[in-house]
Order: C-alpha cells, then sequence, then structure tokens
C-alpha cells in the first residue's frame, strides 16, 4: 500500500483525532488504549491524544485472553480503539474489561467490515471532525507522559515501560538523525 503524507496532512489527521477523542471526553491525563497494527493512523491517534496531553497505551498486539484483560484494565483507560485484524481477539475479553461501554472504537481499513454491537466506527466518525488545531490546548513538556508500551507477557502478565515526551523525543531523534542519518529531504 503506497500512501504518502506531508506534514500538512499529519497534522490535519492529528487535528481530527483530536477533536475526536475530545468530543468523547477524552483530556489532559486521560488514557486511551491502542490495539491495532502499524499504520499510519496509529501515528495519527498517537499525536491526537498528545496534542490533549492524554496517554496513548499501546497494547501489544500478540497478547490475547488474560493477558489482553490485565493490560487493557490496568491502565485504566477511558475507551479503546482496536483495528478490524483484532477485533476477534478484544471482542473474546470484552466483557471481562472494566468500565467501558460506549468507548470501544474500530478502525476498519475496509469500509464494508461490519460493525459489531457496542462499537463505534472511528473512520466515519473521524471524517465528520474538523481539521483545524483544536482551542484551548496547553502546551505540553517533557515530563508528560506521551504513552505506555506494554511487553509480551512471556513472563507473567505484560508490564508497560512509560515514556515521557523527553524520551519519546530522544528516540525520535536516535532513530531518524543518529542512525538513519535523516535530512530535512528524507521520506520516511
Amino acid at each position: 500500500l503506497d500512501q504518502r503524507y506531508t506534514f500538512r496532512d499529519l497534522d490535519r489527521k492529528a487535528n481530527q483525532y483530536a477533536h475526536f477523542f475530545r468530543n468523547r471526553g477524552i483530556g489532559q491525563g486521560d488514557v486511551v488504549a491502542l490495539f491495532m497494527d502499524n499504520r499510519p493512523d496509529f501515528v495519527f491517534v498517537m499525536l491526537g491524544l498528545s496534542r490533549l496531553r492524554a496517554i496513548g497505551s499501546l497494547i501489544n498486539t500478540n497478547v490475547t485472553g488474560a493477558g489482553l484483560t490485565h493490560a487493557v484494565n490496568v491502565c485504566k483507560p477511558k475507551g479503546v480503539i482496536v483495528g478490524n485484524e483484532h477485533l476477534k481477539a478484544l471482542s473474546d475479553v470484552a466483557g471481562s474489561l472494566d468500565n467501558l461501554a460506549g468507548k470501544l472504537w474500530l478502525h476498519v481499513e475496509d469500509s464494508r467490515d461490519p460493525i459489531p454491537e457496542g462499537f463505534e466506527r472511528i473512520n466515519e466518525a473521524l471524517a465528520r471532525e474538523s481539521d483545524l488545531r483544536p482551542s484551548g490546548l496547553y502546551e505540553p513538556n517533557t515530563t508528560d507522559v506521551m504513552c505506555y508500551i506494554y511487553t509480551s507477557g512471556t513472563t507473567g502478565l505484560p508490564k508497560a515501560a512509560i515514556i515521557t515526551n523527553k524520551r519519546w523525543i530522544a528516540a525520535a531523534y536516535l532513530f531518524g538523525s543518529a542512525m538513519m542519518d535523516a535530512t530535512p529531504r528524507d521520506i520516511i
């Protein structure tokens, strides 16, 4: 799949996600669990949450059953975004997830897929959101938590590493500049 996004495209999509989340009660310090494979919307979701100073909880997509239930419940999310490729795994444990009625969002890559009961399809909802920067945002700081990244749970239940903005930026610099020798002219 050959998709290209400019920085302007990325900014607009992040704004749409920020509006989507804000309109559903997500704000500073709130957690949204993300359970989907890598794709452009993974980045857009994370940036949209970051604009609100909310936290993305990146659930390891290899985790199922009791491990998945634990990973979702332990971060106390106000919502879960699941990619259609992991819908069955999440649906299998949906009854054991704490307080998520009405806050299950499905991101599909094929719009013909049916919407399971209790899920809102994020694709169509997102298309109705503004792509302008949300008003009233606070400036982030380096000590804010950007996300939680989970282990696979091979030695017990999955555990989350806390990633601050400072650590996220350092990793971006390390991979982009030091390891890949990327310049402003490069396409990544």
